[in-house]
């Protein structure tokens, strides 16, 4: 009885919602998974989320070493085939723009075609909020034009929003499309078709016949050979 009445003394004020939260034994308790969140909207995304401090290489009072709360955790994603078969070595990383983002470190899919893109982000007035957009495989024309193959992603790049608020304790990221889909690309659409060993450019024409065939050595013709004589040319 005595709760209730002191929920509802608190009910006509506001702000009561926050005190309510403060009272022992009316609020709910603040469980935050690693300390960090209390509710992730992309659990299988944003993964092994913690809070560190780390030096900004300010000083307090001339003296002191000043440090920073930094979110760290990790983008997770998945690359496949259009069979659904997980594809290794393929190339995950956060761009801004034509440049790396900082803050991440790229990824690379496993045998199990998952990656994990590494994030180190200051947290500023007790928020993360970054826009930008994850890159597939960037590499993969150059791969082609050198190696004659590459994994080509059907996606070349997906938007992103990743948010975390410290104060609400609720994190998430939003996205074109967390799931990659790959095929192996072998020739280059500025170079057309890749001429390879024994096959050709233009194979409607047929270039057998017009091989220049190889000048054949005659060799020079061997002497006579001459009779036997037991005396030889001694007599001339």
């Amino acid at each position: 009885m005595r709760k209730l009445f002191i929920l509802a003394f608190l009910v006509p004020f506001s702000g009561c919602a926050i005190l309510r939260d403060k009272i022992p034994l009316l609020g709910k308790k603040d469980i935050r998974v690693g300390g960090v969140y209390r509710e992730n909207f992309d659990p299988d995304r944003v993964v092994d989320l913690i809070i560190v401090k780390r030096v900004t290489g300010e000083k307090r009072l001339g003296m002191f070493t000043k440090y920073a709360p930094y979110l760290e955790g990790y983008i997770r994603g998945v690359v496949v085939d259009y069979d659904d078969t997980p594809i290794q070595g393929v190339v995950a990383r956060v761009m801004d723009g034509n440049r790396d983002y900082p803050g991440f470190d790229p990824g690379v899919s496993d045998g199990d075609g998952i990656y994990k893109i590494r994030f180190s982000l200051p947290i500023k007035k007790d928020r993360v909020e970054v826009q930008g957009s994850i890159s597939y495989n960037p590499p993969w024309q150059q791969q082609i034009e050198m190696l004659g193959a590459a994994l080509e992603p059907q996606t070349k790049q997906t938007k992103f929003r990743f948010y975390y608020d410290r104060d609400d304790g609720i994190v998430g990221i939003g996205e074109d499309a967390p799931k990659t889909i790959v095929r192996k690309s072998t020739e280059s659409k500025d170079l057309g078709p890749r001429i390879t060993a024994g096959s050709y450019a233009n194979p409607a024409v047929d270039r057998s016949s017009s091989r220049p065939s190889a000048p054949v050595q005659k060799s020079a013709p061997k002497p006579a050979k001459k009779e036997d004589d037991f005396f030889g040319d001694f007599g001339n």
